[in-house]
């Protein structure tokens, strides 16, 4: 008779990316760990370090870009992505280097986004986070909905029918405003669902959005980009199309 502890099987694999400001406080190293604590799936961070200040283990460790010069957070993911055989994950979670999820939220948030067959999906923001579209903050009492709008960031999640469609991420929109407004019309085109999830919402508010880019040159750019390319206004993406209340 063996002692030995069977392990449970991992139902896929997971890949989180992100950019940390390295000269600016964040919160990349606890972030990793709480997202390393999935034990369901198979789950790597890749993480890209832009600035001088090193990173200490055991984010050194996840740390696979070290960039000194200013670069926009989406150029530097798909920089990320083209070192990264894409097709092993089931996941792909594009991070920021400021939020707070709850524990095991890999777990957790992955089982109703798979319930729920969302290809594209995000976590809802609490209330005292710093929201910039209300639409995204979460709903009491709701566990996740079928939308027409999922925020870029600061946490997004694409599963694998979408890499064809929405990756890697289109750099005409290189720190990712506008894509958000793109993307429902590229989802829906080929059939693929897209919702919130509001049971477990993740913290935004540890540093201001916007401090370290422009807004006005960033604002600009999506207003040249939306000139070129199909995109819904906000009152054809704040919509939800069915709601699923906890149970």
């Amino acid at each position: 008779m063996t002692n030995d502890l069977i392990m449970p099987q991992s139902r896929g694999n997971v890949l989180v990316v992100g950019v940390y400001l390295a000269d600016k406080p964040n919160l990349a190293a606890p972030l990793t760990q709480s997202l390393l604590q999935s034990e369901q799936w198979t789950v790597q961070c890749q993480w890209a370090r832009l600035g001088s200040q090193l990173a200490e283990a055991p984010l050194a460790n996840q740390t696979r870009l070290n960039i000194s010069q200013r670069m926009d957070k989406y150029v530097v993911i798909n920089l990320l992505l083209a070192e990264i055989d894409c097709s092993h994950f089931d996941y792909i979670f594009i991070v920021d280097d400021d939020i707070t999820v709850p524990d095991h939220f890999i777990d957790s948030y992955l089982e109703i986004v798979s319930k729920r067959d969302f290809s594209l999906s995000q976590p809802a923001r609490t209330h005292s986070s710093f929201i910039d579209h209300y639409f995204v903050a979460q709903l009491i009492g709701i566990e996740s909905r079928l939308t027409n709008f999922v925020e870029i960031g600061p946490i997004v999640c694409f599963h694998r029918s979408s890499y064809s469609v929405l990756l890697p991420l289109d750099e005409e929109a290189p720190m990712g405003w506008g894509l958000d407004f793109i993307w429902p019309v590229q989802m829906n085109h080929n059939g693929l669902r897209m919702g919130i999830v509001d049971q477990f919402p993740v913290e935004h508010s540890f540093r201001k959005p916007v401090q370290y880019y422009d807004y006005a040159d960033s604002d600009y750019r999506m207003k040249k980009y939306f000139e070129s390319r199909d995109h819904l206004s906000y009152e054809q993406s704040f919509i939800t199309f069915e709601s699923f209340p906890l149970t």
